[in-house]
């Protein structure tokens, strides 16, 4: 996990959650967030930065992805942020509603556009970390879908 608090400061911490259940991994998530926050509040820093996003610059990508028709992919975003990063193939049709039958082709192109339009216009630095990616796991078709799950920090208060 890197987390930025301040521009001066930057921590790693790299935690193996691959045996957790989700409940484990929710519940991990949750205790960070909190330890953050009373941090935030204690040393009366600035806006929690991770991976070059904010709670506030997530929320402004979750409603652009609105205004390009991608609500499913930031539903699915918000889904692997709690789950430590991925969703599997079967997660997104369940929650798309797509049938099974379609093509997930392209379906990270949208949140990306949005990603690189932020870079461009200065929302957010030229090294944010993508928001949605495929993991093709050397088949033909994407197995799983990942997000930094280091976001997971900031997705209390990051409508959209």
């Amino acid at each position: 996990m890197t987390v930025d608090c301040s521009p001066s400061v930057r921590v790693q911490l790299g935690i193996d959650m691959t045996e957790l259940g989700d409940d484990a991994r929710r519940a991990f998530a949750d205790e960070v967030r909190r330890l953050l926050d009373q941090y935030r509040q204690r040393a009366g820093e600035g806006e929690l930065t991770v991976l070059g996003w904010t709670r506030q610059t997530l929320a402004a990508a979750f409603d652009r992805m609105k205004w390009e028709n991608a609500e499913i992919q930031a539903q699915v975003i918000r889904l692997a942020l709690g789950n430590g990063g991925t969703v599997t193939r079967s997660q997104v049709y369940e929650v798309s509603g797509f049938p099974t039958t379609r093509t997930l082709r392209g379906f990270t192109r949208a949140p990306n556009r949005v990603v690189e339009a932020m870079r461009s216009d200065g929302t957010v630095p030229p090294d944010a970390k993508l928001l949605l990616w495929a993991d093709y796991n050397y088949g033909p078709s994407a197995t799983t879908f990942r997000a930094p799950a280091e976001l997971a920090v900031l997705l209390d208060g990051a409508g959209g």
